[in-house]
């Protein structure tokens, strides 16, 4: 008998793309381009934040960071797949 549920969630591969110039804040895909949230740079600060969409699997995951790169090895250990930056494409 076949299950409907998943019992453990898939690896996800998550694509960060710089909104605008600044580079201040990055759009949160999967490769499929389903939406998942956003990384934002804290105002005065080096520190961003991950901001999840609704219904996303980054929900629960700590949301402050030091660094985008240590935001996106978050995101990575989290949904267990790779969370590249995406810096050729522009919103």
């Amino acid at each position: 008998m076949r299950t409907l549920f998943r019992t453990q969630e898939e690896p996800l591969d998550v694509v960060a793309t710089p909104v605008g110039q600044h580079e201040t804040a990055w759009w949160l895909t999967s490769r499929l381009g389903r939406p998942l949230g956003a990384i934002r740079t804290v105002p005065g600060s080096n520190e961003v934040a991950i901001v999840s969409g609704t219904w996303s699997r980054l929900s629960g995951m700590p949301t402050h960071h030091p660094s985008l790169d240590d935001a996106l090895t978050a995101i990575e250990e989290c949904l267990g797949g790779v969370c590249e930056l995406n810096p050729d494409m522009k919103d």
